[in-house]
């Protein structure tokens, strides 16, 4: 069986520009602007366009790392496609709220994970004046999510601090609980050193 030249010459260019093509829908895929493609995401890229997160691609927290994650991830994307065309949510009435475990926000903020509390030098200077001092350890072993406390660093809606929450929600869980024998009311001295 002879081999025709031109056939496997056609055959591989073929088979290189559909690699191309592929590779160039992936990162594309992957860009926020992508995302935003779908109107009924324009505030959630809004959001993240305020925030101090605002240079981390939407997989980087939406989806799981490696290829099964970027799988999954655009096999939900087909799936909230084909729910999109077919049964269009009205203008603002789409639920945006998303999942995001704490593996990937640890993923690139690794100096919290395991410590009693934040690493001062990962604070924003005008917390550090405050002597800030939470367990994220202990919060994570409570099972509550990085984005319980911190969804403002990813989607702002306008808040001048975005890294820290606001404290009725901090008062939401810990208002008359107990901590380590600290009872934990609205007394700023429980989490601020003075």
């Amino acid at each position: 069986m002879e081999l025709d030249l031109k056939k496997v010459v056609l055959a591989s260019g073929i088979l290189l520009i559909v690699l191309a093509l592929g590779l160039g829908f992936k990162n594309y895929s992957e860009s926020p602007a992508f995302c935003k493609s779908c109107h009924v995401m324009e505030p959630a890229y809004q959001s993240w366009g305020n925030s101090p997160h605002n240079k981390v691609k939407c997989v980087e927290c939406h989806a799981d790392p490696g290829f099964k994650g970027f799988l999954e991830a655009k096999l939900n994307g087909v799936r909230q496609a084909a729910v999109y065309f077919t049964n269009p949510p009205e203008p603002g009435s789409a639920n945006l709220k998303a999942d995001v475990e704490n593996d990937r926000c640890i993923e690139c903020h690794r100096a919290i994970d395991g410590l009693n509390v934040i690493a001062k030098e990962s604070l924003p200077d005008s917390l550090k004046k405050l002597g800030l001092r939470v367990n994220h350890e202990g919060h994570m072993e409570e099972g509550v999510k990085c984005s319980t406390c911190h969804k403002q660093a990813i989607h702002n809606k306008g808040n001048k601090e975005t890294l820290m929450p606001d404290m009725d929600l901090c008062f939401s869980c810990h208002n008359n609980t107990f901590y380590n024998g600290k009872k934990l009311k609205k007394d700023c001295t429980v989490c601020h050193s003075m």
